[in-house]
């Protein structure tokens, strides 16, 4: 199920990657900032697992740009060469 403002967009989505698409596409489409509790974790996920990372901008709140953890965790991850 995808619901944005309380409202059910749709109930019949088939599977994980999808699901992930349409919340990506929904935060980026709507204008939506990522929520304060998630958005390490979303960030994270944008930038590192499906490559969207765009020069400036975020759809974190603004004036927080990138989080520091999500910064700290790619250089680790790069500093270690792994491929994600």
């Amino acid at each position: 199920m995808l619901a944005i403002d309380g409202r059910v967009v749709t109930d019949n989505i088939p599977d994980f990657l999808t699901a992930l698409g349409m919340l990506f596409s929904s935060y980026y489409c709507f204008g939506i900032h990522y929520s304060d509790s998630g958005s390490a974790t979303l960030d994270f996920i944008q930038r590192c697992l499906l490559k969207i990372n765009p020069e400036k901008g975020s759809k974190v709140k603004k004036g927080s740009g990138t989080h520091p953890k999500v910064l700290s965790l790619i250089k680790a991850i790069s500093d270690y060469e792994w491929n994600l």
